[in-house]
């Protein structure tokens, strides 16, 4: 069987959809999955075992048309496209693609697709990774009894690179602190930052910041006035899992990274804003977390250094 799916969605919508390659593949073994990414995302699944192809979509015209071609060229069984809403790529590939079934969401009084899904409005209250098992009922793959995590799957080099940093540090037990997000109000006051390390330092734990490499600047002023904080440079998102992984405790703005300590199960407390239908579709899935929120209309810059001060502490004392 041969399966081709769509995902041109950000960091955090990719890593969120590997559940989904694991169920196909657990419902049929034998399975070739390919997948169309888009630039900024695929390389979640460089790693992944389940994934027989990546087609990066990219929208300069010279590359479009090699995709167009890359795409012309296979024929598949199955073409999932999971998205519950209206999107100009959703009826380019539908019409692009050669498949016998063609799964997705057909908007009012259209047939874009063979089999239609729920939309936005019906997935109402779900979590995305709900939302993306309803594109799979037609394959006779049921939803299991729990939200699956996601599967990311990381190589030696970024291995190795964590366990050299891990190992200059004072303490192999490290609180890591995210400075980073998709946007400047979904992101946390420098010295908001600072005051709380300032207060943490004397723990015992290791101190270490994570960013995205645009926030250097930011990253290099908080660790200017934390003495024991050390700053964990990435290229890219993949190059975080270990430390993710390895962290007694993630503390975080809204952002992919939250997605991260979903998939390896990291304690995180995590801060949000007042946006109740975001939170509810992208909530963390980590068994140990411990949520700050502001009102609706408010960014978490609204969010007390005192009350994450509190979770902290609360939370090192429970694990």
């Amino acid at each position: 069987m041969k399966i081709l799916t769509i995902q041109l969605g950000c960091i955090g919508d990719m890593i969120l959809t590997t559940p989904m390659f694991s169920a196909l593949k657990s419902k049929y073994p034998d399975a070739e999955i390919d997948v169309i990414a888009g630039r900024k995302n695929f390389h979640i699944l460089k790693n992944n075992p389940k994934i027989n192809r990546i087609i990066i979509y990219n929208k300069t015209l010279r590359k479009l048309i090699r995709t167009i071609s890359e795409i012309r060229n296979q024929e598949y069984d199955y073409y999932i496209d999971h998205r519950d809403h209206r999107s100009t790529e959703s009826r380019l590939f539908a019409k692009l693609v050669k498949s016998h079934r063609k799964i997705g969401w057909n908007p009012p009084k259209k047939k874009i697709f063979d089999t239609g899904i729920p939309s936005d409005y019906e997935n109402t209250g779900l979590h995305f990774i709900q939302r993306l098992f309803n594109a799979l009922k037609p394959l006779g793959v049921e939803f299991p009894n729990h939200i699956p995590k996601p599967e990311l799957y990381s190589n030696q080099n970024i291995e190795d690179k964590a366990s050299r940093f891990i190992l200059g540090l004072k303490s192999y037990e490290y609180l890591l602190f995210n400075l980073s997000a998709s946007k400047e109000d979904k992101m946390w006051q420098n010295e908001s930052w600072v005051e709380l390390i300032k207060n943490i330092e004397p723990s015992g734990f290791g101190m270490v910041l994570c960013h995205a490499p645009a926030e250097d600047e930011r990253a290099e002023e908080i660790k200017a006035q934390c003495s024991n904080a050390n700053i964990y440079k990435s290229a890219t998102i993949e190059e975080l899992y270990p430390i993710v992984r390895k962290a007694k405790l993630l503390i975080t703005p809204d952002t992919s990274i939250v997605h991260l300590a979903s998939a390896f199960n990291t304690p995180i407390i995590c801060l949000y804003d007042g946006n109740d239908a975001m939170f509810t579709k992208f909530r963390p899935l980590s068994e140990y977390q411990k949520i700050l929120r502001v009102g609706k209309g408010l960014t978490i810059k609204a969010i007390g250094v005192n009350d994450v001060i509190e979770a902290v502490a609360a939370t090192l004392e429970e694990l």
